[in-house]
């Protein structure tokens, strides 16, 4: 049940339909919080918030995703997120310390990262 629930969630995502999946993301984070996906199900409820200007919502979990990130990958997503989570709450500092962090690492942030600390 909470597979489906997940699928759907990844359909809305992928549609740009982020209060949709952010209702069944936490649904299954819910049903199943220590269930191997849950990680990245949180970070994609982290970005989802932050597609719906829901900062505040999205830095709880940023921040606890980059205590023990899941993968080299999925931490210099959660450290670009956290970036822009940052920024948009008006934390700059704390912003460019990342964002400094990514542009000097081979990474799919790198040139994004350099383009915003211009």
């Amino acid at each position: 049940q909470s597979l489906v629930g997940l699928q759907r969630a990844l359909l809305a995502y992928n549609s740009s339909n982020y209060a949709e999946a952010i209702l069944d993301f936490k649904q299954y984070i819910h049903d199943r919080p220590m269930a191997d996906q849950t990680p990245q199900v949180q970070l994609y409820l982290a970005i989802s918030y932050l597609a719906e200007k829901k900062t505040k919502d999205a830095l709880p979990i940023l921040l606890g995703l980059k205590q023990s990130p899941p993968s080299i990958q999925e931490k210099l997503a959660i450290d670009w997120y956290l970036a822009k989570a940052y920024w948009d709450s008006g934390q700059k500092r704390n912003a460019k310390k990342l964002l400094e962090e990514l542009a000097q690492q081979e990474s799919p942030y790198k040139k994004s990262a350099q383009q915003l600390l211009e």
